[in-house]
């Protein structure tokens, strides 16, 4: 579910689900990262996604995009 469409003050994106080793369903919280250049360029985070982080811990995923605009 896109989350951040709607609202984009959450500190993540996406929510989405994965099942764990005891097939219980949980939870995935996911911050997408975009950058135009190669991986090794910085990108922001800021203090409400290191926030929500703190809260959400093994449950908060950053997803990373690179190479947004190129062919």
């Amino acid at each position: 579910m896109w989350i951040a469409k709607e609202d984009d003050s959450t500190g993540y994106d996406i929510i989405s689900y994965d099942i764990d080793g005891y097939g219980q369903i949980k939870k995935k919280y996911i911050e997408v990262k975009t950058t135009e250049g190669k991986d090794k360029n910085i990108f922001f985070v800021s203090a409400n996604e290191v926030d929500v982080f703190n809260k959400l811990k093994n449950q908060y995923y950053i997803y990373r995009v690179c190479n947004v605009k190129s062919k």
